[in-house]
């Protein structure tokens, strides 16, 4: 029954949804030290403590969430109440469960599975507009809990408890999400040819450099400068660039934020995390990294750093270099393992510099991402309440 209790202040706690009971929603003022703690107002902990007590005896399910009363998005949603608030949810949009393989080094952390950031992506974008509730779970694929409960297969997961239905294959989890957005009408699977010729082939292209030239680099001490390879490594690494290119003259001749306008698309989900995980090796492991000149790819990348569902889905820095040095068959240096872990989220001064130059770092920064459509009203930036991370599941 435990299971059926959510407290967000921190974020740690998480819940599969049981359909039977109503949800009962309390918002309680947040401290006035830290938004995500609770706040030492007695009403709060007064109806909490009773909620708690019809909780117990499994007459409910409730959530807790902290409010910031200052902010904008509060006042706005509760035009000038203030805290306790219940609200009681009879119907939501729909519950669903995102298994995502864990990171190699820790069980409890993001693993570096491309299909997993894309897939979440595209999940936060319905999260965002309230189309569905999420709770995504890191999976170790190696215990004996994960293979009973899921019988071989391998993540990305989507479970979705109202149909009682477990998609396990990469084209059944993105047609359940594409029939979500099309019945919601959430244009995230807009087609354009354009666009999909440009990065279709992008990550295989990389992947056939980065095994060239790790094998030419096995027995040295560096990774050889790109610009010394002999002709066939070469030959790998102008066929990425010549793409990558590509990818830059069309953000340049459609200056917009994303790879087909203002909103973040089905492409958007693909291409971001790819990138960023040729940033990642290709530093790390080739001596590699996007060419400074592709200014608009750049700014490009700089807007996925600004995406919450980027953001929220994107694995830290050593759990993509061991990813790729699993692959590989490279030596993993203990160091990496036991290093907090980081996450690069910026990118170069110059670049950068030159944004600026050209104007293209003047659109607004907004603390929960894009909305894809506004004609629904979008949760609050304090409290990501219906969007939940497991760190561990099934350990």
């Amino acid at each position: 029954m435990a299971d059926d209790y959510q407290v967000q202040a921190n974020g740690d706690h998480s819940m599969v949804m049981s359909q039977q009971k109503p949800l009962l929603e309390l918002y309680v003022k947040a401290s006035g030290i830290e938004n995500r703690r609770i706040g030492a107002c007695l009403f709060c902990q007064e109806f909490w403590m009773e909620l708690y007590a019809l909780y117990e005896i499994g007459v409910v399910r409730v959530e807790v969430k902290t409010v910031n009363v200052n902010s904008e998005a509060f006042k706005k949603s509760f035009l000038g109440a203030q805290p306790p608030i219940l609200v009681e949810e009879s119907k939501h949009t729909g519950d669903l469960g995102c298994n995502q393989r864990a990171s190699g080094i820790e069980n409890r952390r993001i693993g570096a599975c491309l299909f997993c950031q894309e897939f979440w992506m595209e999940l936060y974008a319905l999260y965002e507009i309230g189309v569905v509730r999420v709770e995504v779970k890191t999976v170790n694929v190696n215990s004996e809990a994960f293979k009973k409960s899921f019988l071989g297969a391998q993540p990305p997961i989507l479970v979705e408890e109202s149909k009682n239905a477990t998609y396990t294959d990469n084209r059944e989890i993105e047609g359940r999400i594409f029939h979500l957005a099309k019945e919601f009408q959430v244009p995230l699977f807009e087609k354009d040819q354009s666009a999909e010729k440009r990065i279709e082939s992008l990550y295989r292209n990389f992947k056939v450099f980065l095994r060239t030239k790790t094998d030419y680099d096995k027995e040295k001490r560096a990774p050889t400068p790109v610009e010394s390879l002999p002709p066939q490594q070469a030959a790998s690494y102008n066929k990425l660039v010549e793409q990558l290119t590509n990818i830059d003259q069309l953000l340049r001749e459609r200056s917009s934020r994303y790879l087909l306008g203002a909103s973040m698309t089905e492409y958007d989900c693909e291409l971001m995390p790819r990138l960023h995980h040729m940033r990642i090796v290709g530093q790390r492991l080739l001596g590699f990294d996007i060419p400074h000149n592709l200014t608009y790819l750049w700014n490009y990348v700089l807007t996925a750093y600004r995406t919450a569902a980027f953001i929220e889905s994107c694995p830290a820095d050593q759990d993509i270099l061991h990813h790729y040095k699993e692959q590989l068959n490279l030596v993993t240096n203990q160091r990496e393992t036991l290093q907090a872990p980081t996450k690069t989220h910026t990118i170069p001064e110059d670049v950068l510099d030159e944004i600026r130059r050209l104007g293209l770092d003047t659109i607004e920064r907004r603390a929960v991402s894009n909305t894809i459509i506004n004609q629904r009203s979008a949760p609050m930036e304090e409290d990501l309440d219906d969007f939940v991370a497991t760190e561990s599941f099934l350990e």
